[in-house]
């Protein structure tokens, strides 16, 4: 059976703050090794090669960026490498650092300033990729997480598995809306989940304790999130948080209720 699916248009201000908050994300991962889907802790017993080699290429993109220099030379082999790891990518950790790591890789392809023609067109032989790996990601979740993990690594590790697919989406998404002004919307994006707690990720709690007195964080649907929002039950909002929710009611609407979004965020 066919899943129901809409097209909804996307007005400029949204689509702009979409594209400014996805940028950002290889910007900062070249610069710390995180971002608002790749959390800090989440590969401090192993650091899969993808995201070793993802993380030069940021690196090199963002330095290029704001010096201006020339294309590098390097870049087509590191981004090369970075692809043939797909073929020894056998356990979860892998699959989720590989489509973490393409994530990044497209959005300099499709939404850097700096990117060039070729750049566009490898990105788009590599969107199937992307969406293909998306999708392995989330069928091959596990429903226990390893007992060595401590709680607050197991909540990292699952809500980064969480955030990493609906930015996958979010990507796919923002794309469509710069070639058509329309983005496509399932039920399927509707139901993804995302942590309840999301100071625990932010680091804005002190996450051992925390984990050691509570039980894991709730689960909400990206549609119950949209839906706290439409209830005025929100007061406050996350960088993250605030894409999801620019993504489906719009800049506008976001501002009036939870004030200016930075263009920093």
């Amino acid at each position: 059976m066919t899943e129901p699916v809409m097209f909804l248009p996307m007005d400029d201000d949204s689509y702009a703050y979409l594209v400014r908050g996805l940028v950002l994300y290889p910007k900062d991962f070249g610069q710390t090794g995180a971002t608002s889907f790749i959390h800090p802790h989440s590969y401090q017993r192993h650091r899969p090669t993808s995201l070793r080699i993802v993380q030069d290429i940021c690196r090199i993109r963002t330095e290029q960026s704001s010096t201006g220099a020339k294309y590098s030379t390097v870049l087509p082999r590191l981004i090369r490498s970075l692809l043939s790891t797909a073929s020894s990518t056998v356990s979860f950790i892998d699959t989720l650092a590989f489509v973490q790591s393409l994530c990044l890789l497209q959005i300099f392809a499709f939404f850097s300033p700096d990117a060039s023609a070729e750049d566009h067109v490898e990105g788009l032989a590599r969107q199937q990729l992307l969406i293909d790996w998306t999708h392995k990601l989330w069928k091959s979740a596990p429903n226990e997480l390893p007992s060595t993990l401590s709680k607050h690594e197991a909540y990292v590790f699952a809500e980064a598995v969480r955030r990493t697919i609906l930015t996958s989406h979010k990507i796919q998404g923002a794309y469509r809306v710069g070639k058509t002004g329309f983005f496509r919307h399932t039920i399927f994006v509707e139901t993804l989940p995302l942590g309840g707690n999301v100071a625990l990720w932010e680091g804005e709690v002190d996450a051992e304790a925390w984990c050691e007195n509570s039980k894991y964080p709730n689960l909400l649907s990206y549609r119950e999130l949209c839906d706290v929002f439409d209830a005025g039950l929100m007061k406050t909002a996350t960088p993250f948080e605030r894409m999801l929710l620019v993504g489906c009611k719009g800049k506008a609407a976001v501002e009036e209720r939870l004030g200016p979004l930075s263009q920093d965020e």
